[in-house]
């Protein structure tokens, strides 16, 4: 969804030749048009002159053509529910006001589904899944190696140039053994050539103790082509006999964990 053209004070009043006597009338001629938008794509309110515009007396049409030269605009005919008049006589005003429409491609254009994203939104959540069974329950971590604890899940970029935004809300409890350092990090398209950034990291202050290692805030990424990639997180700590739980079906209260991708488009 792209949004709409906007003109500043675009405002005209209908001259002699733009006159329209019926509700099917597509064109209308006004003392200039080039107050408004060239070309197409914004809606305007009509109504007579020497009153405000209401509900029982205006129509919104949608603009889509201006024909500067002639200052004659076409137009699709009573948009956002507004009802077509019958008449639009000389000195009716014609404005590009702020309508509905307006405010809703606003609200709605911030984060909208990967199709709207394509044809031209602010951004698109590629993938939002929060976690309802267990994913790790006592596993062993070697000392210094990476292990995975969320496996790969697949997300689509639609822009090359996008930045993408990740965010793993997660409470992971890591410990049981040795005092050491626990860290946790991201890769995207481990399979490929992985793109690796770090998460977060804490410390296990004394023996038998457990941490959460995820604690980060989101990440931005930018490089991704367009097409579709994987991400996991791995952590990894520099003890011995540490292992890593996060069962958000069993322990639900004390562990749980969140993927969050969102696109923008730059």
């Amino acid at each position: 969804m792209a949004f709409d053209t906007h003109s500043l004070l675009g405002y005209s009043t209908v001259q002699g030749g733009g006159v329209v006597s019926s509700t099917t009338g597509t064109s209308i001629q006004l003392s200039s048009s080039s107050g408004f938008a060239s070309g197409a794509n914004q809606n305007i309110t009509v109504w007579p002159s020497g009153v405000d515009p209401t509900t029982s007396n205006a129509e919104i049409m949608r603009v889509t053509n201006n024909n500067i030269q002639n200052n004659t605009l076409t137009v699709t005919r009573a948009q956002e529910g507004s009802t077509a008049l019958g008449n639009i006589a000389v000195g009716y005003q014609v404005a590009n006001t702020i309508t509905p429409k307006v405010l809703t491609d606003i609200e709605s254009g911030g984060l909208l589904t990967t199709s709207a994203l394509a044809s031209g939104a602010v951004g698109a959540i590629l993938l939002n899944v929060v976690e309802s069974t267990d994913i790790q329950n006592g596993t062993a971590l070697t000392t210094n190696t990476w292990t995975d604890c969320k496996a790969n899940q697949n997300f689509t970029v639609n822009g090359t140039n996008s930045i993408i935004l990740i965010s793993i809300p997660a409470s992971v409890q890591v410990g049981g053994g040795t005092a050491a350092y626990v860290l946790s990090r991201i890769v995207i398209d481990s399979a490929g050539t992985p793109t690796i950034r770090n998460l977060g990291g804490t410390s296990i202050q004394v023996a038998a103790q457990y941490v959460n290692p995820f604690f980060g805030g989101t990440i931005p990424i930018t490089g991704l082509s367009a097409g579709t990639h994987t991400i996991k997180s791995q952590v990894t700590t520099t003890g011995t006999s540490e292992v890593m739980y996060c069962r958000p079906n069993s322990a639900p209260t004390l562990e749980n964990y969140a993927t969050t991708v969102i696109e923008l488009r730059a």
